[in-house]
């Protein structure tokens, strides 16, 4: 993986972490709106077609309800796998970053994510996150190398 992808993956945690957390929200309003449809009209009914006489007739109008509140389970239940799905890429791709970042040290994972994802300036890293972690400041260079060496180190795992 290049350098710039590696940095891309970084700036983006946040929204991709903030779109998992929706899609779960949405994930929970669906399934809540599909078990009220198929409460409100049992949806072990489905449209009976029945030959006979005027008195065996389901009347249009019944039949249109029942069609209709199929389709709309049918097309709950397509709009939940969907989200299902995009929640689990959406899981893969956080999984992904995580298992890079392991590979690094506690400083240099610190430090990328102040960079890429609190977007930090390096004089603010060397001054807060350095001196939280070690007590000491580094200047700009020094954290400007710390970085360019966690990179190194991301783009090396496969």
């Amino acid at each position: 993986m290049k350098k710039e992808e590696i940095i891309e993956l970084l700036k983006d945690l946040k929204n991709r972490e903030a779109n998992l957390k929706l899609k779960e929200i949405e994930k929970k309003k669906k399934e809540i709106e599909l078990n009220k449809i198929k409460e409100e009209y049992n949806i072990n009914i489905t449209p009976v077609y029945m030959h006979g006489g005027k008195g065996n007739k389901i009347s249009s109008k019944v039949e249109n309800t029942v069609i209709n509140k199929c389709t709309d389970i049918e097309i709950l239940e397509k709009e939940l796998k969907e989200i299902e799905e995009n929640i689990e890429i959406l899981k893969l791709e956080l999984e992904e970053i995580n298992v890079r970042l392991t590979s690094l040290t506690y400083i240099e994972k610190e430090i990328l994510i102040d960079r890429f994802v609190n977007e930090m300036s390096y004089d603010d890293i060397g001054n807060i996150t350095y001196y939280r972690i070690k007590q000491q400041t580094r200047e700009y260079k020094a954290i400007k190398r710390i970085i360019d060496n966690a990179l190194s180190k991301l783009q090396k795992i496969s």
